[in-house]
């Protein structure tokens, strides 16, 4: 499905009038975020999130774009907000283009990065196990690498949402 997009720039010139969603997960936004975006994890979406931007015109977002376009066509299939518009090339189009964010100083690894660390520490450390001490362990790598073909197919990775939910991954109170 296509997509309506707005480039970083033409949204920082009209911000008065957008709702701008940041669909990153907690642990990315605090890191650093957009001045004045709401953060709504796409890990956490439900469309009673979106009651109160009905009437309103939203800019989703994410770091580079596809946790975006996921949660527009969530929020297309349901809620009743006016049709959702992407930031062009997300945070690191709006990074890259100079403008405004607000910082906490504390660099997080983005969920998708800490999530190819953990398939690759997995797939490593089962072909290690595999090789030394039995054969059995070649078939949970069959399962990671089955797991991210289905992933891939159904954009659904259910260690991702495992991961979005560890401890450093959390919002702070």
């Amino acid at each position: 499905m296509e997509h309506f997009t707005i480039s970083a720039q033409k949204l920082y010139d009209n911000m008065q009038d957008y709702v701008i969603i940041d669909v990153r997960e907690p642990s990315e936004y605090n890191s650093e975020h957009i001045v004045g975006a709401v953060n709504i994890p796409i890990s956490t979406l439900n469309a009673e999130q979106f009651t109160p931007y009905q009437d309103k015109q939203i800019v989703i977002h994410c770091g580079g774009g596809r946790r975006a376009k996921k949660a527009c066509e969530f929020i297309r299939q349901n809620t009743h907000v006016i049709t959702p518009i992407i930031l062009i090339d997300g945070f690191r189009g709006w990074k890259s283009a100079g403008l405004p964010i607000k910082t906490n100083g504390k660099k997080i690894i983005p969920l998708e990065r800490q999530l190819q660390i953990a398939i690759g520490i997995l797939i490593f450390t089962f072909s290690l196990l595999g090789y030394g001490v039995s054969t059995t362990f070649f078939t949970i790598n069959m399962f990671v690498g089955l797991g991210l073909v289905f992933a891939g197919l159904s954009g659904f990775c259910g260690l991702a949402l495992i991961i979005a939910k560890m401890p450093w991954n959390r919002q702070k109170n």
